[in-house]
């Protein structure tokens, strides 16, 4: 067995020597965008190259892809020290999803761009794991807990011994119990587990989810966020949102920017003569932190009266599951609760039927102009309703003392005093003084 393995290995050398300058096209694509040059590099990387080819299936991947291991580690370093690139900006740069994982693999995953701090973070890291798997007993009361039998059940089945060397552990018991004691235990991370047990974080993910050890996103998700600093963590996506802004020119999918564009053209066609009209950007600074995509304000121009209305583009394929329809539900309510009016606008799979004219969105987003001109128009109903004047004699007359026009008698239509008379200032609602008899 040791003498196949060692023959594949070097079988994979000497791959890694015919292709070092034949896979090189993605390597010099992104050595181009970020302005690479391997002569700035004045740190001795020959460690982190040896962490890669350890593992054989991580060099055949990386050789594939990049032309060396060399140059994967050189553009890795580059990246995040020189360039401080964060974790956003290295996958629009890459075009890989995935690609800071990277880091974590080779060591560079700490929240610093300084090099020496980054490997003694991780140095003192790698320090408190490996004193975590001491405390490791096989024995322990734990594994006799009915959560343990539950969750383990079925794990044993599809491990066999052949795992047990790769894991370099005794027996499948003792794997299993190490999966669990390492992941629900102590909850440590995909890549904390796969360091402990001497392999790459992707194929611990795979051994969980083959398992049934894995967790689900929402609690992964629960126990990111509770190890995170959120300070980092928000400026690095203002830093992002700025550099989408810039590059983007304005917020939002292409569905909003198409309904933003159309519908304020529509608006502007019903409502100009009567009202100012302002269609904003996509923003989450009205109602934090949840967002609007499209927030419009609409000045009526005889009263300066405010009307605003929360515009919604809602695609097919994120809210039609029960979740999102919550989600939304939740979200009505809260924009309500802060006066403004939710406008909903469902965008269909297949957006080739929206041609640059608008196609059928033209039509819909008319509709929608129109029903919030029919908002608008129930909105200047006044809330109070006046008495006849021929109810009210000439004696009977006052003065408003605030504006000097004529206060009028009225019954209030709404609220705790719905049905009670009282004197109102003609002017309104530019002027609100009332005058309540006993």
């Amino acid at each position: 067995m040791e003498y196949l393995l060692e023959r594949y290995i070097q079988a994979l050398g000497n791959y890694h020597n015919t292709t070092d300058n034949m896979n090189t096209q993605q390597f010099e694509e992104v050595a181009k965008k970020t302005g690479f040059d391997r002569d700035k590099i004045s740190v001795d990387l020959t460690e982190y190259y040896n962490r890669v080819k350890k593992h054989a299936h991580w060099t055949q991947h990386v050789v594939s892809e990049w032309g060396s291991v060399e140059n994967y580690i050189d553009l890795l370093y580059w990246m995040k020290f020189q360039k401080k690139y964060n974790p956003t900006q290295i996958i629009e740069v890459t075009g890989k999803k995935t690609f800071p994982r990277s880091y974590n693999n080779i060591g560079w995953g700490m929240a610093t761009y300084d090099f020496e701090q980054c490997n003694k973070a991780h140095d003192e890291h790698l320090k408190k794991l490996y004193e975590l798997r001491d405390t490791f007993d096989i024995n322990s009361p734990i594994f006799e807990e009915q959560e343990f039998q539950e969750k383990t059940k079925d794990a044993r089945s599809v491990l066999s011994r052949k795992m047990c060397a790769y894991y370099e552990v005794k027996s499948v018991e003792e794997l299993v119990r190490r999966l669990y004691y390492y992941h629900h235990v102590n909850e440590l991370s995909t890549f904390e587990v796969a360091t402990l047990l001497g392999a790459t974080q992707r194929s611990i993910e795979k051994l969980l989810a083959k398992t049934g050890l894995g967790i689900s996103k929402s609690e992964s998700q629960k126990r990111a966020a509770s190890k995170r600093d959120y300070g980092r963590v928000f400026t690095t996506q203002r830093h992002t949102r700025a550099n989408s802004l810039v590059r983007n020119g304005v917020f939002g999918s292409k569905a909003e920017n198409m309904v933003r564009t159309i519908l304020a053209t529509k608006l502007e066609n019903l409502l100009a003569v009567e009202y100012e009209i302002i269609v904003g950007l996509n923003t989450t600074t009205i109602i934090p932190p949840l967002e609007i995509d499209i927030p419009v304000i609409l000045i009526e121009k005889k009263t300066g009266k405010i009307n605003k209305i929360a515009i919604e583009v809602d695609g097919e394929k994120y809210h039609q599951t029960t979740r999102m329809q919550l989600r939304d539900a939740n979200k009505d309510n809260v924009v309500k609760e802060h006066d403004w009016h939710m406008v909903r606008v469902f965008i269909p799979l297949g957006m080739e039927t929206y041609s640059e004219d608008g196609g059928e969105l033209n039509e819909a987003l008319e509709d929608i102009a129109k029903s919030i001109q029919e908002y608008l128009n129930d909105s200047k109903e006044s809330p109070l309703k006046d008495i006849s004047e021929s109810d009210v004699t000439e004696a009977e007359q006052k003065i408003c003392p605030k504006c000097g026009g004529t206060l009028v008698k009225r019954v209030a239509r709404k609220g705790t005093y719905a049905g009670n008379e009282f004197w109102g200032c003609s002017n309104y609602p530019k002027c609100n003084y009332i005058l309540n008899e006993a």
